[in-house]
């Protein structure tokens, strides 16, 4: 699947509509749910930057490409490439087969334990790649309630860095998935433990 157009149109407060144009002839129609209100200039700015730029391409690949973008360029990223982000979170997937969802790893770079662009791009990588990170999520979902992980605990070089928080989500059949959270050690862990708590139990409900 290449895109040949991509264009934005502002719907509501904080929901725009992405009109995509693939393979010449298909198109898809998708509402997103931003996190802040975008003026119809920079959503002009953004579908443009993007069919300049990466008309012709999958989708998968753009947003990698992006990904990869913003952490070469960490420390100079102007407005217009942080929106991008925020925006292709929203609009382009990965991966269709993926077996696990990651969102939110920009907000990986805001921490000073973090800010090493070797030990993101470790990081980054291990997101993409699945199998580290499919291991320690299979060790949550074999065992009951909040585990936590801190830097070396994991087993992984790649997130000695970081803490990770999971919770298995349950149904009558048992456990069928994990919610995690990476961080930097220092982590809010008064704070997260009980959302990550919450959030898999009622998850869980909902799936029942």
């Amino acid at each position: 699947t290449r895109l040949k157009e991509i264009d934005f149109i502002q719907l509501s407060e904080k929901r725009i509509l992405a009109i995509i144009v693939m393979n010449e002839t298909e198109v898809e129609n998708r509402i997103l749910q931003m996190k802040r209100d975008y003026s119809k200039d920079e959503l002009k700015q953004a579908s443009n930057y993007l069919n300049t730029h990466y008309k012709g391409r999958s989708l998968s690949y753009i947003k990698k490409h992006l990904i990869n973008e913003m952490i070469q360029t960490k420390e100079s990223v102007n407005s217009l490439m942080s929106d991008l982000i925020d925006i292709a979170d929203k609009v382009l997937d990965f991966d269709e087969s993926d077996e696990y969802i990651v969102a939110g790893q920009r907000r990986l770079m805001d921490f000073h334990e973090l800010s090493d662009i070797k030990k993101l791009r470790q990081l980054f990588d291990a997101f993409r790649e699945k199998q580290q990170l499919l291991e320690l999520l299979d060790k949550s979902m074999s065992t009951d309630g909040i585990q936590i992980f801190i830097g070396e605990e994991s087993g992984y070089q790649m997130f000695d860095n970081c803490t990770l928080i999971t919770s298995p989500y349950t149904t009558e059949e048992g456990a069928i998935g994990v919610l995690g959270v990476i961080g930097p050690t220092r982590i809010a862990y008064q704070k997260v433990i009980p959302i990550v708590d919450i959030t898999a139990k009622l998850l869980g409900k909902s799936l029942k």
